[in-house]
């Protein structure tokens, strides 16, 4: 499940010189004698200094020979340490000692893991360890390791040690990376949270070294000195290193078949009306929940707020925005609504699903986003919030070039990055189908301030999340819903927030100075205090539909599908770690929309998503493809599989159509058969 190390050619040439160079007695690479009482190793250590020769030309003194430790002759690993030392890689102290029973400090360990391969440069995202091992490519599977336990002049436990080889040497996350711990270690149980990545990693390219016992990890005793020579040896791609660890001092990986299907598990899907025709008629819908039925899904999301409209009757919606319900969203015609009479497309979801004994949760998908142009905006364009105005100059004055804020980046950065939200996919799927880009940026040019271009391309405008109208106009919208409809909860997504740009309205304006003493909110969007106080609100926000919903349908989930933490924050304004901890969510999704493996592993593995899966059903996006971008079933399955191995609540999958989507080489056939087996037998959903 892993794959080829990119970085073994470089380390392969690097540490074959240093043999190379270190069997001819020269030893650039020495360092000082790895010993407890040593100070912390300063750098490589220069060659001798050149001193003149016949005919006036430099020549170099004869180095010594390679000085080898005195008391590793009786230690299990002496051949590697032997071998080390004439490499050079390791030194004795001044009595010739090398102390291999010893417990290793940080310093040494990590003089010895940067032998293996060149220390760069690491990005702000390291963290102590990773940026002491000169890490360049994120996320490495040390990601999580805690700072405070990374000093100097520490010890560190075995765990610790294989974790950090694997990091050194680039190796991938494992798909099932805790069965694979567990089947192969009799102890592996033991293996701390934050090293079993590394630890499956280093297990599955079998450079984990367990003397005497291989299957006997020990992972939280101290690392030696000579455990960790004997690391270096066995992870060389080197063999005349490599040669000195026997096999039967290597734990072996077990195959991992496929994993137990959950009991619980939530095996959600997004019903929706964009690049989708499963809302539009009810036969449509009843093949497809019966479809979903039979491959033992459990859980339908349909959208019912979208395009800044109301997808079932609403009463609300007719006095407010003189339009009871659209269906058909951004390609809506009055012919195409008219076709649909008075058919209630959300009634029909919850008699089909129900009967198949699906729960039925109701999604928002736009939340406080609306379209840009928009009926609501012409008739209240006070509900609506916008970016700061810069103030103006002097008439003729010139006009200094706009910079983008830390952390923007350009269309084809947020298009390639699938952290970002379902609507970002949209756009990639639009560009691919649209050339003409100039009538839509005509239509609203980005220099109006309460214009937000999506993907950099398509206008939308945004709700005030802090005015009371708007408040009350979404609080009645979700009443309607919940008091006429026999529904199973409702969900909010990563539109239940505000772009941070946001917030520089007259209302939100007056409404700051009013607890400020009378101070403007500051022009810095990313000023700490000022994404707090916004985040605060629309915390405040959610408390309210929370309350609403449980005092309409008490059995009722409240469901929030978010980005991963702390991109809603940053970007959004959407504290979800913070909703969670005032209960206000009975259950997450979040959005992990990634084609990178290694990627979507990782943001799992965040403190945040674990101390939510702690106190409610936590379960996981995933973009099963789009129309213009299929995603393979390996992909999925593979994701379906790391979900299970990190025993998180389940999966939900964006959008149903693209499930049966195929790449090239792929058949519908395949994907069923897949969809099949993935979900063998119905389980009940998490948290019911």
């Amino acid at each position: 499940m892993g794959h080829r190390n990119r970085f073994q050619p470089l380390v392969c040439f690097i540490v074959s010189v240093a043999l190379i160079l270190g069997y001819q007695g020269w030893h650039p690479w020495q360092v000082q004698a790895l010993s407890p009482s040593k100070p912390p190793v300063s750098g490589l250590i220069s060659p001798a200094k050149q001193l003149p020769g016949e005919n006036g030309l430099p020549t170099s003194p004869a180095p010594p020979p390679p000085v080898i430790p005195t008391d590793i002759g009786s230690h299990w690993a002496r051949d590697c340490l032997t071998a080390l030392a004439q490499a050079g890689l390791i030194t004795a102290d001044n009595q010739g000692l090398f102390y291999p029973e010893e417990p290793i400090l940080w310093r040494d360990y990590v003089a010895l893991l940067n032998r293996l391969g060149p220390v760069g440069q690491s990005g702000g995202w390291a963290n102590p360890l990773e940026k002491a091992l000169g890490i360049t490519t994120a996320p490495t599977v040390a990601a999580n390791y805690p700072s405070q336990y990374f000093q100097l002049d520490r010890p560190l436990i075995r765990a610790d040690g294989v974790m950090a080889l694997a990091a050194k040497l680039g190796f991938n996350y494992q798909i099932a990376a805790h069965t694979l711990i567990n089947a192969s270690l009799r102890d592996g149980r033991q293996v701390p949270d934050y090293a079993r990545e590394g630890v499956a990693a280093a297990l599955a390219q079998g450079v984990m070294v367990n003397y005497p016992e291989a299957t006997l990890f020990q992972p939280t005793r101290r690392l030696t000195r000579g455990e960790a020579a004997a690391l270096i040896c066995r992870a060389s791609p080197v063999a005349d290193l490599r040669r000195w660890i026997a096999p039967e001092w290597v734990a072996p990986a077990q195959p991992v078949g496929r994993l137990p299907t959950l009991n619980p598990e939530t095996r959600g899907v997004w019903l929706t009306n964009i690049d989708s025709q499963v809302l539009f008629s009810q036969q449509a819908l009843a093949t497809a929940i019966d479809q979903l039925a039979a491959l033992n899904f459990n859980t339908l999301y349909p959208t019912v707020w979208n395009w800044g409209y109301t997808l079932y009757p609403s009463r609300t919606a007719q006095r407010v925005l003189g339009d009871s319900q659209h269906l058909y969203g951004e390609i809506s015609t009055p012919q195409l609504e008219a076709a649909q009479a008075e058919r209630d497309m959300l009634q029909e979801a919850i008699d089909l699903g129900h009967a198949q004994g699906m729960a039925v949760i109701p999604w928002f998908e736009f939340g406080f986003m609306a379209p840009e142009p928009y009926e609501l905006y012409r008739r209240h364009p006070d509900w609506f919030t916008q970016k700061r105005v810069e103030p103006q100059g002097p008439a003729n004055a010139p006009v200094a070039p706009k910079q983008a804020p830390a952390g923007k980046g350009s269309v084809d950065r947020l298009l390639a990055d699938r952290s970002f939200s379902r609507e970002k996919q949209r756009v990639k799927h639009w560009l691919a189908q649209n050339d003409d880009l100039g009538e839509v940026l005509e239509i609203a040019p980005a220099a109006d301030p309460g214009i937000w271009l999506e993907g950099d391309v398509l206008p939308r405008r945004w709700l005030n999340p802090f005015h009371p109208q708007v408040q009350k106009f979404l609080l009645e919208l979700i009443n309607d819903l919940v008091s006429n409809y026999e529904v199973d909860g409702f969900q909010f997504d990563d539109h239940l927030g505000l772009p941070v740009e946001f917030g520089y309205d007259p209302y939100t304006i007056n409404l700051y100075k009013a607890e400020h003493n009378g101070q403007e909110p500051p022009a810095n969007y990313l000023d700490d205090g000022w994404v707090a106080w916004r985040a605060n609100r629309i915390s405040d926000f959610l408390a309210e539909v929370y309350k609403l919903v449980k005092a309409r349908r008490p059995q009722a989930i409240v469901s929030i599908s978010p980005n991963p933490y702390p991109f809603a924050y940053v970007n959004y304004l959407q504290d979800w770690p913070n909703w969670v901890n005032r209960g206000l969510v009975d259950e997450l999704v979040v959005q992990l929309y990634r084609s990178d493996q290694n990627r979507f592993i990782w943001e799992m593995n965040k403190p945040s998503i674990r101390q939510a899966l702690r106190q409610v059903p936590t379960s996981v996006g995933i973009l099963s493809g789009l129309r213009a971008d299929p995603v393979g079933m390996d992909h999925i399955g593979d994701q379906i599989e790391a979900v299970r191995d990190r025993k998180l609540s389940g999966v939900s999958f964006f959008f149903y159509e693209s499930l049966w989507i195929s790449p090239a080489r792929e058949s519908r056939e395949d994907r069923l058969a897949r969809l099949q087996q993935a979900f063998a037998t119905p389980v009940p959903r998490s948290g019911v």
